[in-house]
């Protein structure tokens, strides 16, 4: 078991149109003598500056006890993880080639462990700036934003180090890119998707709405909105399911129309009279065999169902995170059979 340093630079001036950075008069704090101690969840978090935070070369030469306005752009961070593993270690920063590598069980926790890293550093470090704006005046500053931790460990820039090795980057949500929640497997743009891209950007086309609320439910999952994520992820599944359903959808045509006992009959009609839960519980493996659509796949995303209608209609609090996960990628999924079915 060896501790971990963990050292991140975040920046206070291009968070919104409103914020500034801090201003020192006649003095600098330089260096962790100089730093700020403030705890939190049980980690203490060193928040401190040094001359690489003020953004002007030129100045970063003087003497500061010249000059009435200092102005860094950016708070430096450092903190102290004690008792990780090798194991543990590994999995904070990897690269593609050892994806395989990785043990489910381990990532979570690395992920778990940056997020309450990154959280913390940014607590603390409004907590330095309220004291400022409150007890000095300093009305410009605000809280320093704290989103989605998948974009802010890259944001921030947040590195470890072991000992007296060599500073790496730490980034255990790159595994986010091979595990792409049921989609294709992989969210990096190929030269296919480019093309693809290319020929969307000459159309006067919008985005896929399936696609958006499938990338805002996870997005609204990465920052604690978890209730939100399922009404989310639920909701692009009715979408899915309603283009799947329409007279062009695919299997409307080939399964339904072309059969003379249901003249009259479409499949949206069915879908619109069964209802969502109903459809995906009754309708959809009449459509679909168990190949296609797995037993457990099929469970999840009917739990999915129920988790939405227990938060909208029956006031649930909460999702359990790994749970939610799990329903999100489960939906993903379907919609990607659904869509599949759709294509010519």
């Amino acid at each position: 078991m060896r501790p971990l340093d963990v050292g991140m630079r975040i920046r206070t001036s291009d968070i919104n149109d409103w914020s500034a950075d801090p201003v020192f008069t006649k003095w600098y704090p330089e260096g962790l003598e100089d730093a700020l101690e403030i705890e939190r969840d049980g980690q203490l978090y060193l928040i401190y500056f040094d001359r690489s935070c003020i953004p002007s070369l030129s100045m970063r030469d003087r003497d500061f006890s010249e000059w009435w306005t200092i102005e860094p752009s950016s708070v430096l961070v450092h903190t102290v993880v004690e008792g990780l593993s090798d194991d543990q270690l590994a999995h904070l920063h990897w690269t593609l080639d050892r994806a395989e590598e990785l043990d489910e069980g381990l990532r979570a926790e690395a992920e778990a462990l940056v997020t309450k890293l990154i959280r913390g550093a940014v607590a603390a470090t409004n907590r330095m700036l309220s004291w400022m704006r409150s007890h000095k005046g300093q009305f410009w500053l605000v809280p320093v934003w704290d989103g989605s931790p998948s974009t802010l460990v890259r944001h921030f820039n947040v590195q470890g180090r072991v000992g007296t090795g060599e500073w790496f980057r730490i980034d255990p949500y790159k595994a986010q890119i091979v595990d792409a929640a049921g989609r294709s497997g992989f969210r990096g743009i190929t030269d296919e998707d480019w093309l693809d891209l290319r020929e969307w950007a000459r159309s006067d086309r919008g985005t896929d709405l399936v696609g958006e609320l499938l990338a805002n439910a996870e997005q609204l999952e990465e920052s604690d909105h978890r209730r939100a994520a399922v009404v989310e992820v639920v909701s692009a599944l009715e979408v899915a399911l309603s283009r799947f359903s329409a007279p062009d959808g695919g299997l409307d045509g080939a399964a339904v129309g072309r059969d003379k006992r249901l003249s009259g009959v479409t499949l949206a009609k069915h879908v619109e009279r069964l209802g969502l839960r109903a459809t995906v519980a009754y309708l959809l493996p009449l459509l679909m065999d168990q190949e296609r659509l797995p037993e457990d796949l099929h469970a999840s995303v009917l739990a999915a169902i129920d988790r939405r209608n227990e938060v909208v209609h029956l006031g649930r609090r909460d999702v359990p995170q790994d749970e939610v996960r799990t329903l999100l990628r489960s939906v993903h999924s379907l919609c990607d059979l659904l869509a599949e079915a759709r294509s010519p």
